[in-house]
């Protein structure tokens, strides 16, 4: 009984490492998939074959098209915006927002946090310069794809062998063999469990972007004489607008 359960823990092992090595296969052009494991039914076609090197698959995997597979991209943004009265500004961009189906995450030293759609991040990015001036705009993505479907992978593999496990646990000849399966069994539900976290926060990260907005108001310009007299010929005609403001 022992023997069967040290082969099956063993056994399971390449189940786990093969699933996330397909998932990174599938992912690479088939140019660099210059070896692949003949146990899964998939053979190496020589270099030498016609024009590239190409691995002739099982049908399983020719009839997926790797080139559609879905991006899985998490997108953050943020903006500087310049704004006349800080209240109203807030008030507009909460609406815009919630218009957007997104929501306020919170308000943090004047600083807003958006949680947005990710398909409507672009658009919202554009429709905030309508409350103020941007002073700066700034936009990333982080592309998570691969380590999406390698949780997806190892959490279904993980799944598959606890399964088997439990069915072992039925046959176990004493106590002491039973406690060494429910102490695997236990190790694997917690792994799967963080994976499982893990996999819902990307999820959630890629479904729902992040923006952080900064709101500064203006100030006003001290009034100024019609006819100021200036010590200096050269203020008088570069301006005491762009002295005061400048830019632009």
């Amino acid at each position: 009984m022992k023997f069967k359960f040290l082969f099956l823990i063993i056994s399971t092992i390449p189940l786990i490492t093969s699933g996330c090595q397909n998932i990174h296969d599938k992912m690479r052009p088939p140019s660099v998939q210059n070896f692949i494991d003949d146990s899964n039914g998939i053979k190496l076609v020589s270099n030498k074959a016609e024009n590239s090197s190409i691995a002739a698959l099982p049908l399983s995997v020719i009839n997926e098209n790797t080139s559609s597979i879905e991006r899985k991209v998490i997108f953050n943004g943020s903006c500087l915006i310049q704004v006349g009265d800080l209240e109203q500004a807030q008030t507009e961009i909460r609406k815009i927002t919630e218009h957007s189906k997104g929501w306020l995450h919170k308000i943090e030293d004047g600083v807003l946090t958006l949680r947005v759609p990710a398909d409507k991040f672009h658009a919202l990015m554009d429709d905030f310069k309508k409350i103020g001036r941007i002073l700066d705009k700034k936009i990333s993505g982080s592309d998570v794809t691969e380590e999406f479907f390698d949780l997806e992978v190892r959490i279904n593999n993980s799944e598959e062998i606890r399964k088997r496990l439990i069915e072992l646990l039925d046959k176990a000849a004493d106590v002491k063999e039973a406690l060494e399966v429910e102490r695997e069994i236990a190790r694997l539900t917690l792994d799967i469990e963080r994976m499982k976290c893990k996999l819902k926060l990307l999820s959630d990260q890629i479904s729902y972007s992040t923006i952080t907005i900064a709101l500064v108001q203006n100030i006003p310009a001290a009034h100024i004489p019609d006819n100021p007299i200036y010590p200096f010929n050269w203020i008088q005609d570069l301006g005491i607008d762009n002295l005061i403001y400048f830019r632009d």
